[in-house]
């Protein structure tokens, strides 16, 4: 494997999602790491970090989740740090999987309008090239983590729902990377990270929010580095 990048630091992802990460000069170890179970654990941390400061309406109740792979649960599992929910509803394409979902999360399977209308949070987890989600079903001063259509032609989002308050966690990556960014041509208002250092306001609990992720290379580097300290220990 090649080495390169600052300290002899390289990382890559390979075919089964299989991550590879040396350090040569910095850790003298290296490893081979398989990031398709990890990936929910420090997903799940970051969304913490992510969902904590961003403007989840208070009191929220009812939550929706539109998908039920490792992502929505990984969500669910978060956001039960940050808000107390006495409903959570999910919807998926196959209906068997949303009923699975549903049993392990104490959830009730439905549509994906009926699941969204009038929910204080709505995540968005899905391998949809076409948008699953509509603005018109939002109500006014929800939240929306959106982490799936990480392409620049698959959508999850309709326009109506881009123009809500938008957050990404790269404008680099959205530019490239988010066909809902951009098909939709939507406005980002701010980088998570700029809203983490208080480099910009943080919008009214009235406004209606979607925080787009397409994934940050540093959480792999650093969940990397976590596992191989903690096996040269």
């Amino acid at each position: 494997m090649p080495w390169k990048g600052a300290h002899g630091l390289h990382a890559r992802r390979a075919v089964d999602d299989a991550a590879f990460a040396a350090a040569r000069e910095t850790w003298g170890e290296h490893g081979v790491i398989e990031l398709t179970a990890l990936c929910g654990y420090y997903t799940l941390v970051a969304l913490i970090l992510n969902v904590a400061e961003m403007p989840v309406p208070e009191g929220s109740r009812v939550l929706a989740v539109l998908g039920s792979g490792v992502q929505a649960h990984a969500h669910v599992e978060a956001l039960a740090h940050v808000a107390d929910f006495g409903e959570i509803r999910v919807w998926s394409r196959t209906a068997e999987h949303a009923q699975q979902f549903a049993r392990q999360r104490g959830a009730t399977a439905m549509g994906a309008e009926a699941a969204v209308r009038d929910a204080d949070v709505v995540v968005v987890a899905t391998s949809s090239r076409q948008p699953v989600l509509r603005g018109e079903w939002l109500k006014p001063g929800a939240h929306v983590n959106a982490v799936g259509a990480n392409r620049p032609d698959w959508r999850e989002l309709d326009d109506d729902a881009m123009s809500a308050t938008l957050f990404v966690d790269s404008r680099a990556a959205a530019a490239q990377e988010s066909g809902d960014i951009m098909l939709s041509r939507a406005a980002i208002y701010a980088e998570i990270g700029e809203l983490f250092a208080n480099a910009v306001l943080a919008p009214p609990r009235s406004a209606t929010t979607i925080f787009k992720s397409l994934g940050l290379a540093v959480e792999d580097l650093a969940a990397a580095k976590l596992v191989l300290n903690a096996f040269t220990r």
